[in-house]
């Protein structure tokens, strides 16, 4: 008996000590801290040229300059995008930093001067059949720099969904609204973006 017993303790403590070592699971702020995140799926959901609201994949109208961007959550509530290696300009900066903070159960985010996150700056994107209507978000037309309240879904520590409404202003090409291909007028609207972060 004396014999089992010695065995049996020994087993229980070692069972023990490896439940004290075992590391909790990381949390939102963890997992965003945990890599470099980059953008690798994007949509958008605005008004298209025949008036009616639908989402568009514009990941193929985002700049080259910028594909290569990742994103950094460092300490506190501190974070930058990194350039990835290739520069729209030949001024631009390494990294430019923004502020995060979690909110609602880690399900939304503030990020703020985030002017270089907005990766659909100044860029088409939907073309119509003749090829002459832009829609472009325009940070310089709208003087957006924050995020509030984005929501996070779909998250995991490979990848998350960064949702987020802006006001913006498009080029409307459409008669109806007197627009013209040579001088369209500049009509503010709200831009939905759904984006999606892989972690790599």
């Amino acid at each position: 008996m004396k014999k089992l017993f010695t065995p049996l303790i020994a087993l229980l403590l070692f069972i023990g000590a490896c439940k004290k070592d075992t590391i909790p699971p990381l949390d939102r702020a963890g997992m965003l801290r945990t890599g470099k995140w980059k953008i690798s799926n994007s949509k958008v959901r605005l008004r298209l040229p025949n008036g009616i609201y639908g989402t568009v994949d514009y990941g193929a109208a985002r700049k080259k300059c910028i594909v290569d961007n990742y994103l950094k959550f460092d300490s506190l509530t501190r974070g930058a995008v990194h350039n990835g290696g290739v520069s729209c300009n030949l001024a631009d900066p390494d990294s430019v930093g923004f502020v995060w903070v979690l909110k609602n159960n880690d399900n939304n985010i503030d990020i703020l001067n985030c002017y270089t996150l907005i990766d659909s700056v100044a860029q088409s994107l939907y073309v119509d059949v003749n090829g002459v209507y832009q829609v472009k978000y325009d940070s310089a037309i709208s003087y957006i720099s924050n995020i509030y309240n984005g929501v996070l879904t779909n998250f995991s520590q490979s990848s998350f969904i960064l949702e987020y409404p802006l006001i913006a202003h498009y080029g409307d090409t459409t008669a109806a609204k007197g627009g013209s291909a040579g001088a369209p007028a500049i009509l503010p609207d709200t831009f939905h973006f759904m984006i999606t972060y892989s972690n790599y």
